[in-house]
């Protein structure tokens, strides 16, 4: 018996494939950030506000809590601080961007369902074999088996 492929087998077309490694990459950047930015830049941020001691150029800036910064030590500060909110910025980007691929990836699923959900019913619609097609009696509303007509 020649059985037709099932047409719902292949729903993950080439640019939802291509949508999907887009994402994979997108999400192994965003969290490789997310764990620098956390472990790394904000304890450089948050050092350079609160150390008792900050080196910047080999030499100390503040020796204590309460002796006041330097205007050097100052503008160090502030564009650690433009920094971590770029980089914030950045990663925030990222993450609109793979919800945007996350979407495309949804819409060209949704469209190859309906694709193939048309192709399923526009077959069954034209299958003439009659072998499990089922038909009413639009007069008694009763059910009629076609291949008892046949033998």
């Amino acid at each position: 018996m020649n059985e037709s492929p099932n047409p719902y087998s292949s729903l993950i077309s080439n640019r939802s494939r291509r949508l999907r490694t887009a994402g994979w990459v997108l999400l192994a950047f965003i969290i490789g950030l997310f764990l620098y930015g956390y472990f790394k830049l904000m304890p450089e941020l948050a050092g350079a506000k609160n150390a008792t001691e900050m080196v910047a150029s080999g030499s100390v800036i503040r020796t204590s809590p309460e002796t006041p910064l330097t205007p050097r030590a100052k503008r160090v500060v502030k564009f650690k601080a433009a920094v971590a909110i770029l980089f914030w910025g950045v990663e925030l980007l990222l993450v609109c961007a793979l919800v945007f691929v996350a979407w495309l990836d949804v819409r060209e699923v949704s469209k190859t369902y309906i694709q193939q959900r048309r192709k399923v019913w526009s077959q069954s619609v034209k299958d003439e074999s009659g072998s499990s097609m089922i038909e009413y009696d639009t007069r008694s509303n009763q059910k009629s088996d076609k291949t008892d007509e046949n033998g």
